[in-house]
């Protein structure tokens, strides 16, 4: 965004040669700095005060000499748009004025074209702080932000920051107001910030589900099972390799809840916290040949990328539910509560939710994620 200043210079150039009621302006640098040079002997009106002028109004010294040595220098009349001699500020401009009232005509003229060019409007480009969207690796990783995101900046005209992180880290984000709006997949935590007042106006949008995948020699027999509490355990005493995400995420609180389901307490050099997203971690697990917890989206997205395969899945606890959060703008003076709001609505709109039903189809032959706004938590696991 440009300031009053500059604002004047780019209009002074674009205004060089112009001619008003016989007085031409021209745009010049004058010993480092900017400069209007005026010609024509067009008297101004009596009224027009040097001590009336706000930004960009300078006291020249000794202005009666240099007026004089100005006529002789062609006849022109230049006014420096700054002088570091001036030591008063204008209660009005907040720039420097004169002591004086100002002579001379043609800087009369240039006082008044300075003041007029420092009240020309701000580009339309500054109308709008960007949306800065906090949520979660699995998101990004699936390529769906990749197609929602430019959409919402083509409806509405907003552009958007995305921060991709573990859930928790991208609560953590939103709480301190470094954040407008959240999508994220961690019911239990969210609906805290939700009452702790952080986050307000919690909406599902979405939900797949998890799985666990492991090498094809399975050497703690999981394939078969359909409990995912009876898969932790036989993995745990196996002591076969599980990596962890280890990073706070919506995913890694699902995988320490499992763990507690099976009464394990997972540790041990089997156990390996990668501390890494989603699709870092299935790098991890392939290159190690170990089990872990995924969710079903990015799993199709890195498939050509990783052997591993899908030994457990459908089981309840497994479910995945993506919702939406506004900001509280309590949470710092920042947030951009309006953006954030624009973005939740789309991410719940009837034509946001369509292009989430066909997402992936084309690529994987089935749907990453399944579209749910305006459902309940319970009409979602009826569906499962």
């Amino acid at each position: 965004m440009l300031d009053g200043g500059q604002r004047g210079l780019a209009a002074m150039r674009e205004l060089d040669g112009s001619r008003a009621d016989g007085v031409r302006a021209r745009y010049v640098p004058s010993g480092g700095a900017a400069a209007l040079v005026f010609t024509g002997r067009v008297a101004p009106p009596h009224w027009i005060d040097g001590n009336d002028v706000g930004q960009g109004a300078e006291r020249l010294q000794n202005s009666d000499e240099r007026e004089r040595d100005q006529s002789r220098n062609h006849g022109f009349n230049v006014l420096p748009l700054r002088d570091p001699s001036s030591d008063r500020r204008c209660t009005r401009g907040g720039l420097t004025a004169p002591h004086s009232r100002v002579r001379s005509a043609p800087m009369r003229w240039a006082l008044l074209a300075a003041l007029f060019l420092t009240m020309l409007p701000a580009p339309a480009t500054a109308q709008r702080s960007p949306v800065i969207l906090s949520t979660t690796t699995s998101t990004q990783d699936s390529g769906l932000l990749d197609v929602l995101v430019p959409l919402f900046e083509q409806k509405t005209g907003y552009a958007v920051k995305t921060i991709a992180v573990g859930t928790g880290q991208a609560l953590a984000l939103a709480a301190r107001g470094e954040a407008d709006v959240v999508l994220a997949h961690a019911p239990a935590l969210e609906k805290k910030y939700v009452a702790d007042g952080k986050m307000l106006d919690r909406r599902l949008v979405m939900y797949n589900d998890f799985v666990i995948i492991g090498p094809a020699a399975d050497p703690a027999k999981i394939k078969g099972m359909t409990k995912v509490a009876d898969a932790m355990k036989a993995i745990a005493a196996a002591g076969a390799r599980f990596v962890a995400r280890g990073d706070n995420s919506g995913t890694h609180a699902l995988e320490r809840a499992l763990w507690k389901l099976a009464g394990v307490v997972p540790q041990g050099a089997w156990y390996i916290e990668a501390g890494q997203g989603m699709g870092a971690t299935l790098g991890i697990a392939d290159d190690r040949k170990a089990y872990t917890l995924t969710d079903r989206g990015t799993l199709l997205a890195f498939q050509k990328r990783v052997r591993l395969s899908i030994l457990l899945e459908g089981d309840k606890p497994l479910l995945n539910i993506y919702s939406v959060m506004q900001i509280n703008p309590s949470n710092g003076p920042r947030v951009n509560a309006a953006g954030g709001a624009a973005f939740a609505d789309f991410m719940v709109s009837a034509d946001v939710q369509k292009v989430i039903k066909t997402f992936g189809v084309d690529k994987y032959g089935q749907p990453l994620f399944v579209p749910v706004a305006g459902a309940n938590e319970e009409q979602v696991g009826a569906k499962e």
